[in-house]
């Protein structure tokens, strides 16, 4: 029997992702998650009216804060827009945080995906959008209207019917030449979005899963890199290259290696042939 079975599980949110969490970790143990709405926009929105102050990370630990009262609580967060390796695609950039308060310990997982629905598109009233919203799954996955400045309107979110995305163009269209619209990327609006949430939520379910074989403590999983791996052709080291996993304990000490993910690398990753 695993520690956590049966558990209940707080989670801070107003964009109904407590079901396809609880789907995910029923996979590795039954619990239930109870969302809890509180103002998560204060921490900042898609939309841009809150500006999101903190990384990802930050703002997912920060989310914890939003409620009190429960001995477990896991909160998300995610961030899309251009890939930081492949900077012409979109990706999607989930993590997932757990804690566990009586215990006082901080599990946490990250996925991430181009499987994701998202654009951007500054337009003119009376340009003709639907071939755009069509490429973007719309109206499965909702949309936003909004002007460039949003001091002047407030934005038109979860838009699901071409008539009110007409209505909302023709709002700003009063305030403003130049009209955004974009996809609405909250979890509830975006079922690509939320299908990565789902898969962040299986990593975070099977790491849970894994006991420490030390301390038996939940959350046994990737702690760190080790670092250095040489160049197939110079033979030279390439020091900040990651050559394997280190695996560890979120409450002790103990770790283990863990895969190789670079033994050697190729001399045009390396810093002495390909400088």
């Amino acid at each position: 029997m695993h520690p956590y079975d049966g558990i209940q599980i707080a989670m801070p949110t107003k964009h109904g992702k407590a079901a396809v969490i609880k789907k995910a970790f029923n996979q590795f143990f039954p619990v239930e998650i109870v969302e809890v709405n509180v103002d998560t926009d204060s921490l900042g929105t898609f939309a841009g009216e809150v500006e999101r102050i903190d990384t990802p990370l930050e703002t997912a630990i920060k989310k914890h804060q939003l409620v009190s009262g429960y001995e477990f609580t896991i909160s998300s967060e995610g961030s899309i827009g251009s890939d930081p390796a492949i900077p012409f695609l979109i990706s999607d950039y989930e993590i997932l945080v757990f804690k566990d308060h009586k215990k006082d310990i901080t599990i946490i997982e990250a996925h991430r995906s181009f499987e994701i629905k998202a654009f951007k598109k500054e337009i003119f009233l009376g340009e003709n959008i639907e071939e755009i919203l069509e490429q973007y799954d719309f109206p499965n996955h909702s949309v936003i209207v909004k002007a460039p400045e949003l001091t002047r309107i407030s934005p038109f979110k979860g838009l699901k019917n071409l008539e009110a995305v007409n209505q909302a163009i023709e709002e700003v269209a009063k305030v403003s030449k130049k009209i955004i619209i974009e996809s609405d990327l909250r979890a509830n609006h975006s079922p690509s979005r939320m299908e990565n949430i789902y898969v962040t939520a299986q990593k975070l379910a099977k790491r849970i899963n894994n006991l420490c074989s030390a301390c038996q403590t939940p959350g046994f999983g990737l702690k760190s890199y080790e670092k250095g791996a040489n160049c197939t052709f110079c033979k030279r080291l390439n020091p900040e290259v990651i050559n394997s996993e280190i695996l560890g304990c979120v409450k002790c000490d103990f770790e283990i290696n863990g895969r190789i993910i670079n033994k050697e690398i190729a001399p045009d990753k390396c810093i002495w042939c390909n400088p």
